[in-house]
């Protein structure tokens, strides 16, 4: 509202003005002229009045008194600020020799300054104001190159990190109920973050939308340890610390033949975990006997695709796929054994937490 109501006011001054230099040139600077400028000067301050304040306004939202003179933004907004006031005072010197003739001299020297302000506007409109380095972004940048995402809980908080190139993305979940159909909450997040030599810090967090938190980070090669401390209004949080492996290996391949491996197992035992909280993941595991078509059926990656993948060799010697789907907050980490069938998965979703180890037949056992 203020950018318009300073545009048109500045276009009616603007183009009032200069017509009024062409009237005044046709004419020779009559009496007739003198007559037309007396009305401008009625329309010119109720302009510019509007113009000052929309304008002063709109700056002291962009940038601070002291950032005036020390920033690119701030110089070039003085700038304009100076040739407005010269304007100002053109004009009113030209009202006050209304009556003893046409000031047609200060109208073109007005009309001259007032083209430089337009010029210096347009200066201003592409340069970059000064911006909080914290502030929050209206959304998450989009990964850069490949991506990855791990995921935990803390306590009643689901967590997903997106890492990718120079950053990481935590986007938290709370749960919901059918009694709660206001979903706004109020998420708190801290991140520290540690190299495979041990050297930690605190890394500045920026929102990004609702339970949404952004960060620049520099990975290590090897394991990096994001300890994230989480709150959300009317539920448990903590802390909670995920392994993020680097660099990013992707292999759908490698996918590809873990589904293929584990549709030919006829005959499995599975012992799983289901959790809503951290605290209930103590609870003795539950045993299945399933065959491998009915576990890869009811797994996220059962076509043998993945949003995101990525494989490492964990400190066992073990092949581990990393699965990641951002867009469910869906992350998911297989540890292979030399047949590329699942040794162990652990599944973390927003609302839930799922471990499951598996042991399958000798070779040679009946099935």
């Amino acid at each position: 509202m203020l950018t318009t109501v300073h545009l048109a006011a500045a276009a009616v001054w603007i183009g009032a003005l200069l017509y009024l230099v062409w009237v005044g040139i046709v004419r020779g600077w009559d009496n007739g002229f003198r007559s037309a400028l007396a009305d401008y000067a009625r329309l010119a301050l109720v302009l510019v009045v509007a113009v000052l304040l929309t304008g002063t306004v709109s700056g002291l939202l962009l940038v601070s008194p002291s950032q005036l003179l020390n920033t690119s933004f701030g110089k070039v907004l003085t700038a304009k600020l100076a040739l407005v006031v010269a304007v100002c005072a053109l004009a009113a010197g030209a009202r006050r020799r209304m009556a003893e003739a046409a000031p047609h001299s200060l109208i073109r020297v007005e009309a001259s300054a007032l083209v430089a302000v337009l010029a210096v506007t347009a200066w201003l409109s592409v340069t970059q104001p000064p911006r909080d380095a914290q502030a929050a972004l209206p959304f998450a940048p989009p990964a850069t190159g490949d991506a990855i995402t791990v995921g935990g809980r803390a306590d009643q908080i689901g967590i997903a990190a997106t890492a990718s190139t120079g950053q990481v993305v935590l986007r938290l979940t709370a749960p919901t109920t059918d009694l709660q159909r206001d979903d706004s909450r109020t998420y708190e997040a801290s991140l520290r973050l540690a190299d495979a030599a041990g050297r930690a810090r605190t890394v500045a967090l920026r929102g990004c939308g609702e339970g949404c938190f952004y960060a620049p980070v520099t990975w290590k090669n090897g394991a990096n340890l994001l300890t994230v401390r989480t709150a959300a209004k009317g539920w448990g949080g903590g802390k909670e610390t995920l392994r993020m492996m680097w660099p990013i290996r992707p292999d759908t391949a490698l996918l590809e033949r873990t589904v293929k491996a584990m549709r030919a197992v006829r005959k499995l035992t599975m012992h799983e975990q289901v959790a809503s909280d951290a605290a209930r993941m103590d609870v003795a595991p539950t045993r299945l006997e399933v065959t491998g078509d009915e576990f890869v059926d009811s797994e996220p990656y059962a076509t043998g695709q993945a949003a995101q993948t990525s494989r490492f060799t964990d400190a066992e010697g073990h092949t581990v796929l990393s699965l990641g789907y951002p867009g469910e907050r869906l992350a998911l980490e297989l540890t292979l054994d030399g047949q590329d069938r699942v040794l162990r998965e652990t599944l973390v979703a927003p609302n839930h937490f799922i471990r499951r180890s598996f042991t399958y037949p000798e070779p040679g056992e009946a099935d």
